[in-house]
């Protein structure tokens, strides 16, 4: 069984608020620093008021689309070339709902490389909402993700479905190539859960509260 400190160290910590003020954001950011994370979700527009350069142990993960993911694939795009602008490491991007859940290959495909496509150096995560999928739908992406490669797969926001259970963490990681990760999207916000997770084959979890899986906290 894994204790708090191993799990502290699989923690993407998770500035994803709308109403959390910058310098609220930076003295959250600054506690988690005390912690030992290294790993930090921003929504796009705090990203830029919290200047990376400022915290460069930090490898920022900019998050395009949170959480529907509905705009425009250019908008996407641009708020993705917006990421590499403002310093972040990594991207999280969130793919069209509907075309995840109408299993539209070819218009999904479309979407995955052009994405992929615009930030070639960069690490680009897809988040997709997985419990809302039924297995035609999962097949299909498994089958581009299996095509397009990209750095790794979050199981959902945490807002607009129920969470992605064990089992389907686990049918998903059998199902891709271990260099794309699988990251469990909801809030965590359980030691229990979050050791489900990870025994279910995922390489990390999200949390806006990471000081629950320190060793001591109650």
């Amino acid at each position: 069984m894994r204790n708090k400190e191993e799990l502290l160290q699989k923690v993407y910590a998770a500035l994803m608020d709308p109403f959390l003020a910058p310098e609220a954001a930076r003295s959250r950011l600054e506690s988690w620093l005390d912690l030992g994370l290294r790993n930090v979700w921003a929504y796009t527009g705090l990203l830029g008021e919290l200047k990376p350069e400022d915290f460069p142990s930090v490898a920022f993960t900019g998050v395009v689309g949170f959480p529907a993911g509905c705009s425009t694939l250019s908008t996407k795009r641009m708020e993705l070339l917006e990421c590499v602008r403002l310093g972040a490491k990594a991207a999280t991007v969130v793919l069209t709902p509907g075309l995840v859940v109408a299993a539209e290959a070819g218009a999904l495909a479309r979407e995955m490389s052009a994405i992929l496509g615009t930030a070639r150096d960069m690490e680009v995560y897809f988040l997709v909402e997985a419990s809302r999928l039924d297995e035609r739908a999962m097949v299909l992406l498994l089958r581009l993700l299996r095509e397009y490669k990209p750095a790794g797969l979050v199981t959902g926001s945490g807002l607009l479905a129920p969470p992605a259970a064990g089992p389907l963490v686990k049918k998903i990681r059998h199902s891709l190539l271990r260099k794309i990760r699988v990251i469990a999207g909801p809030d965590v916000q359980d030691v229990a859960e979050a050791r489900a997770h990870l025994d279910a084959g995922a390489e990390g979890f999200v949390t806006s509260k990471p000081e629950l899986f320190r060793s001591g906290a109650a």
